[in-house]
């Protein structure tokens, strides 16, 4: 092999020309967010969170992005750029949390697969938050940008992402469980219908509250089926339907 052929090959690999599940790394799933504004948690000293808005839509999202571990290189990467980009003036709230907006505009491009978890913050358990999205990243792969109108069109949304992963978890709770037919399942359909696929829910959550046994009327709320003998649902594969009015309105699956 001349050194030339080698060369281009080394430049190529080592730009992600090549990638392990037959995409280009300019054909991978990406999402366009924007810097919005950043919190300080007062209930954990230091902590900061960011929220960020996606281009292609009007959703937004929030994840924490520091303090983080010597080890989290992309996270420290991106969280001095954040830093860097707030302004001194801060607003502080009822409940003591700082909040500061960014100096200039902050764009990053962020490969869907770095988007470690995403739900909604409408569930039980989750707090109520102005943002659309709760978020886990790694921060693998994140760069700021200044994308076209192309770029944008093309680039995912946060809800994309969410129904992506969702659908990605249902076939893994299927497996497990030994269910078919997963492509039945989805946003729309009957809960009567629902529950012929997955059988009778393991748990009715109501307004952030257990409820137990059948309700009198229509079910309401978001229902849990998943299977364990310790009953524990962080360590079980699992899917949460949030229905109205007997229909799913919304479907989120995990894997424990």
């Amino acid at each position: 092999m001349s050194s030339v052929i080698r060369t281009l090959l080394s430049v190529m690999l080592a730009s992600g020309a090549f990638c392990s599940d037959g995409q280009s790394a300019e054909t991978r799933p990406y999402l366009l967010l924007k810097f919005v504004e950043s919190y300080r948690d007062i209930s954990v000293i230091g902590r900061r969170f960011a929220t960020f808005r996606e281009l292609n839509g009007t959703n937004t999202c929030y994840g924490q992005f520091w303090p983080h571990r010597k080890d989290e290189t992309n996270a420290a990467r991106i969280g001095a750029i954040l830093s860097d980009a707030l302004e001194k003036k801060a607003t502080t709230s009822a409940d003591g949390s700082r909040w500061q907006k960014p100096k200039t505009e902050i764009i990053f491009s962020a490969p869907a697969a770095s988007i470690q978890w995403i739900t909604t913050p409408a569930g039980p358990g989750y707090p109520t938050t102005a943002a659309d999205f709760v978020i886990v990243t790694d921060f693998a792969g994140w760069k700021l940008d200044s994308p076209s109108t192309p770029e944008i069109e093309k680039s995912e949304t946060l809800l994309q992402v969410l129904e992506a992963r969702a659908r990605f978890d249902v076939e893994y709770y299927f497996t497990r469980n030994g269910l078919t037919n997963s492509a039945a399942l989805r946003v729309g359909i009957k809960l009567e219908d629902a529950i012929k696929i997955l059988g009778e829910p393991t748990h009715h959550v109501q307004n952030g509250r257990l409820v137990e046994g059948k309700p009198k009327g229509q079910f309401q709320g978001w229902l849990e089926w998943y299977h364990n003998p310790g009953d524990r649902l962080h360590v079980a594969p699992h899917i949460r339907l949030r229905i109205e009015n007997g229909i799913v309105k919304e479907l989120e699956a995990g894997r424990g």
